[in-house]
């Protein structure tokens, strides 16, 4: 995203420089800024991604909070017990908690690539609507230029580009087309 703000702060270089006498250049041009991190928290499909990933992610934590519980009563079990049990009974019971702690540890590495998959597919999902949302704001403002607020790219504007700070933010529009 930095790259296509970084493209476009070059093209109203070059529309600049091509017509450093005409002021109406700068003027002429359509421009609006977004803010593409208010996309995700502020739409209806951004919240429903989020809540969708928080239920899956606790019940990956219920799991492992599961599995971490059987683990610590097992240790428990076998402090108070450890001074009346037999060396082979000793051993069984420490093969257990190596058998638990390898289980949770699986359960842990698996819930982070089922959560990191989930992540992906959401992100891809949202993305390609986003990008599609943004597209019809695009059109239908006939847009030259988008630039995103989200990520403050821009170090300096000269005088003359200080008007682009009055273009009008299409944020909301966006939200409005990917909560259609």
């Amino acid at each position: 995203m930095k790259y296509t703000v970084y493209i476009s702060v070059l093209l109203l270089t070059v529309v600049c420089g091509i017509h450093p006498q005409d002021e109406a250049s700068l003027v002429d041009l359509r421009v609006c800024v977004i803010n593409t991190d208010d996309l995700m928290q502020e739409s209806a499909m951004g919240q429903k991604v989020i809540a969708d990933l928080e239920k899956i992610r606790s019940g990956l934590e219920r799991e492992i909070n599961k599995s971490q519980e059987e683990l610590l009563k097992a240790v428990e079990t076998l402090q108070k017990k450890a001074n009346t049990l037999s060396v082979k009974a000793l051993e069984k019971a420490q093969e257990q908690l190596l058998f638990l702690q390898q289980t949770l540890e699986a359960k842990v590495e698996e819930a982070n690539k089922k959560m990191a998959q989930a992540n992906k597919a959401a992100q891809d999902t949202f993305i390609m609507r986003a990008q599609s949302a943004i597209a019809d704001c695009i059109a239908a403002h006939d847009l030259d230029v988008l630039l995103d607020t989200a990520h403050n790219p821009i170090v300096h504007l000269s005088d003359r580009a200080q008007k682009l700070l009055a273009a009008p933010d299409i944020t909301q529009e966006v939200i409005d087309i990917l909560d259609k």
